[in-house]
């Protein structure tokens, strides 16, 4: 084939994997963040959301939030600055880079074997393997598809690195493997590679820059030297059992492979090493700093180990049947000792078979060592955060080993057989069409949390966080009884989860039962005292039953906690005021307006404080602001809706834009919140739809009446026969207003 019709091919091969691909995921568009990681990486981050400032650079590369990541977060920072809080732009940025590692990955296998069919099959397994979606649907997967994105930059320089040391060797053309020229799908010759002004060590050089960076993107590319040496043995051919390794026993060798002393080979790493070893440093003493590093007390290296062994074959089977697929899955630390014997027997039978085929098939050792060695950062004998058996996402590099294994193992004769040519092709066909099938399925499940979390828990018993992260999506939108359901079934579960026992405190609160609210944030408080969230809503809670004092304490303690919150101090300055100490007060307050607003509710709060004190223009600034934090706000929303809805024009009403808000407000609360109706209908009116006013507000004037708010059910009553009449709701211009909160 000559050079022209190959890059034509190859051209073809690229354009077909990345279509296929964006088919597969373009919903992805319409996706919505999600609750788990997603509003600390993206959505309620300031930082990020301060766009390109120095500040923020300086944060990117200080910050020891989840991991040491500058690179993920300078590409979160640039995301904002173009797409703001779009999520289906943020999801489409990571289909972006999905494609982008199929086609590199298609690109360095090709130039490693001059296979290309086979390397093309690799690529698309890689690109449509249902177990894949994670970091392609879920905008917080970003930091995978980076990292594997500088990796894969950095294994092709490496060998543009080996091309130009074996040219220098004069010993003819590079042949790698020597497999090259076996490929049967069609058979493909490798030709000299072209002259390149680039010397060795700087190929070498550009290799350890893109792994630095790699590294910065995510830390778990660590492994990445063991995949370089592996790539040595196998289709390199640099090791000194590569010519045998390499060259089937049925050829003889050619003598175009380089051996390389291991001396020589541990030397060339070392550099890469030294890196690997300073990230996973890094990496662990910040997850320590954190406290999220899972100490051996709380779950012993026999867990580990019986896991580590278990997670192995359960991230083989589904690579083998992707089916089951969950965002979590929780770990069971009661393992049954035949399992994990079995386990570990088949992984060394495996082992040893891959060891004792290396002479006829090296391409098993370079696959099935990279899957094992790949894994081995995420595989579980550092437990870090949630205690879970495995991720998804852990297989994105991994799996790549296995593809590799199984696309170099159909032998050379089917070729020469047509038959079994054609059953293969049709076999290799059904296989990636199944594959994008059910990747587009398990893609629909991250269209928002709600579906996300509904999901895992009717695959994966006991997932505890599924049913508590469930919770906080039905308490965000109004129904409060089934998130306490799902609360008391985390807590059954997995009860020494303060997490749990603070939200259904929050959710027993809003339901109206106070006392027992109480109760699960002191629980939660004796399961973790610096736990600051539940220090504040057990103080509000305190503060409803008439117990100021204790409620000061419980504020103070989040200050304490969190001394450069603005909410904090804001917090403790309003309870210090209502206990009639206003110089303590105002100390608080000083020191909350000297702090940057630090959440959505924060800037809430001062938007309702302005309005209380008719500062219209503030007040609309405040919540302008809460809703760039969190757009999803409902408080915000409704607030903002409200005054757009009831301004005249002339002092900045807008009750188009107003409808807009109210309508995402009653959306994110299943029209069960009846002060976000009566702001609906207020805005339906002032923009001249009385039909849908009065609609809207004789909805939330039945909610009203069935919560027992008369004084706002008057209210709408009064509101709804001006709709009747034609008629928009005006009020009255005072020097103080109220925010139209429920």
């Amino acid at each position: 084939m000559s050079e022209r019709s190959q890059r034509a091919r190859n051209l073809v091969i690229c354009l077909c994997l990345a279509s296929v691909t964006a088919v597969v995921y373009w919903p992805v568009r319409h996706f919505d963040f999600i609750t788990y990681d997603d509003p600390q990486y993206i959505a309620q981050n300031r930082h990020v959301q301060e766009g390109l400032t120095l500040r923020g650079l300086a944060w990117a590369f200080t910050t020891s939030l989840d991991q040491w990541m500058p690179v993920t977060w300078l590409t979160r920072i640039l995301e904002h600055q173009f797409f703001g809080l779009n999520a289906g732009a943020q999801h489409l940025v990571n289909l972006l880079f999905h494609i982008l590692n199929a086609l590199l990955l298609f690109s360095v296998l090709r130039r490693m074997t001059a296979a290309p069919w086979r390397s093309a099959v690799v690529a698309a397994l890689f690109a449509l393997h249902p177990l894949h979606v994670e970091p392609v649907a879920w905008v917080t997967g970003l930091k995978d598809l980076l990292s594997t994105f500088f990796g894969l930059l950095t294994i092709a320089a490496y060998t543009r690195y080996v091309e130009v040391l074996k040219l220098r060797g004069s010993r003819g053309p590079l042949h790698g493997s020597q497999l090259g020229s076996e490929d049967p799908w069609p058979n493909a010759h490798r030709s000299p590679p072209s002259p390149c002004r680039f010397s060795s060590s700087g190929f070498y050089v550009l290799a350890l820059a893109l792994f630095a960076l790699a590294l910065m993107a995510k830390p778990m590319m660590v492994t990445l030297p063991f995949v370089l040496v592996l790539l040595d043995y196998w289709p390199l051919g640099r090791t000194p059992w590569a010519k045998s390794a390499a060259t089937p026993v049925s050829e003889p060798a050619t003598g175009n492979d380089v051996a390389v002393a291991p001396s020589q080979l541990l030397k060339e790493k070392l550099p890469f090493f030294l890196l690997a070893a300073a990230a996973a440093a890094a990496t662990y003493w910040a997850q320590r700093g954190l406290g999220a590093v899972v100490t051996l007390a709380g779950l012993p290296l026999r867990v580990r180990i019986a896991n580590a062994l278990l997670s192995y074959v359960g991230y083989l089977g589904k690579a083998i049947w992707p089916s089951r697929l969950a965002f979590f899955y929780p770990l069971n630390t009661s393992l049954s000792l035949a399992a994990v014997t079995g386990a570990g027997a088949g992984l060394a039978g495996l082992t040893a078979a891959v060891i004792w085929m290396s002479r006829r098939a090296p391409w098993l050792v370079t696959g099935w060592f990279w899957y094992l060695g790949t894994l081995v950062p995420v595989i579980g004998l550092v437990q870090v955060g949630y205690e879970q058996a495995m991720a998804d996402r852990y297989t994105y590099i991994p799996l790549i080993g296995l593809f590799m294994m199984l696309c170099w193992s159909v032998p050379r004769r089917v070729r020469e057989r047509r038959m079994l040519d054609g059953i293969t092709c049709v076999a290799t066909a059904a296989m990636l069409a199944a594959c994008a099938v059910l990747s587009r399925i398990q893609a629909g499940y991250w269209r928002n949390s709600e579906s996300l979390y509904r999901h895992a828990l009717n695959v994966t018993p006991n997932n505890w966080l599924a049913h508590g992260s469930l919770g906080t999506v039905l308490l965000g939108t109004g129904r409060a009884s089934e998130a306490i359901q799902q609360y008391e079934e985390a807590l059954r579960l997995e009860p020494a989860e303060a997490q749990a026992q603070n939200n259904l405190g929050l959710a027993l609160w809003q339901s109206g039962r106070v006392p027992e609210a109480i109760q699960h944030y002191q629980q939660a408080l004796q399961m973790n005292p610096h736990y600051a969230e539940a220090h504040h809503n057990l103080g509000l809670a305190l503060l409803q039953m008439g117990r100021l004092q204790e409620a000061i304490e419980q504020f103070g303690q989040v200050v304490q906690i969190k001394p450069r919150s603005a909410e904090a101090h804001r917090r403790l300055g309003l309870a210090l005021r209502q206990a009639g100490k206003s110089q303590e007060a105002a100390a608080q307050f000083n020191l909350a307006v000297r702090l940057p607003p630090d959440s959505a509710e924060t800037y809430n709060d001062l938007g309702n404080d302005s309005l209380r004190a008719g500062k219209i223009e503030e007040a609309i600034d405040q919540y302008e602001q809460a809703l760039r934090l969190e757009p999803d706000f409902a408080d915000a929303l409704n607030n903002l809706a409200w005054l757009l809805a009831t301004l005249g024009r002339a002092e900045g009403g807008d009750p188009v834009r107003a409808v807009a808000l109210a309508r995402r407000a009653c959306a994110l609360t299943g029209n069960r919140v009846s002060a976000y109706l009566d702001t609906l209908a207020a805005a339906y009116a002032g923009a001249g739809r009385f039909d849908n006013a009065v609609t809207a507000a004789q909805q939330a004037l039945a909610l009203a009446r069935s919560a027992g708010q008369q004084e706002l059910a008057g209210g709408i009553e009064e509101r709804l026969q001006l709709y009747r009449s034609g008629r928009p709701y005006s009020p009255p211009r005072i020097p103080a207003a109220t925010p139209h909160n429920p």
